[in-house]
């Protein structure tokens, strides 16, 4: 089961079964709509919880579902991981995951392979990747599309970038 984690179940809020969470999807609008389906895990197994309603502020929200009805259920399942399906959360058109980027091969414009994506840093404003090759010093990229990121093909597992002097 390929999963991604959504948010983050932080602790139980009223009476009623409601979790407040943080969000870590950056599309909490398309994520967060009644009748969707999440799991959390239990020990070594999966519960499904569907979705009844989502308050959103930014980054956090009040969650509840149809399966946690009281504060005692809602306590039972605070400091869990929320995941979805990855094929229920389609991303839209130019939005990539960024583990989804770790094993692309990386080409210049003149098709020499430079080395594969072996990380992917998103510690300051510009998310940047990791490449490395075998027998070469590492180098970092900056995931910015037309300043350094050429084209991105995941079907094919290829990067092609611009060879800037200095870039590796």
């Amino acid at each position: 089961m390929d999963l991604i984690t959504i948010a983050y179940l932080e602790h139980a809020h009223g009476l009623n079964g409601y979790l407040k969470a943080e969000i870590i999807s950056d599309f909490p609008d398309l994520r967060f709509k009644p009748g969707q389906r999440f799991l959390i895990k239990d020990g070594a197994d999966f519960i499904e919880l569907t979705l009844k309603e989502a308050r959103i502020n930014k980054k956090e929200a009040l969650l509840s579902f149809l399966e946690i009805n009281d504060r005692d259920a809602a306590e039972r399942h605070a400091k869990k991981e929320l995941y979805m399906r990855k094929e229920d959360a389609p991303l839209p058109d130019g939005y990539y995951r960024l583990e989804d980027l770790k094993g692309l091969n990386v080409y210049n414009e003149q098709n020499e392979f430079l080395g594969q994506v072996t990380n992917v840093y998103s510690n300051s404003p510009v998310k940047n990747l990791k490449v490395e090759k075998t027998g070469a010093k590492p180098f970092y990229v900056p995931f910015l599309f037309d300043e350094f990121i050429i084209s991105l093909d995941q079907e094919k597992k290829t990067i092609i970038i611009k060879d800037i002097e200095g870039l590796r």
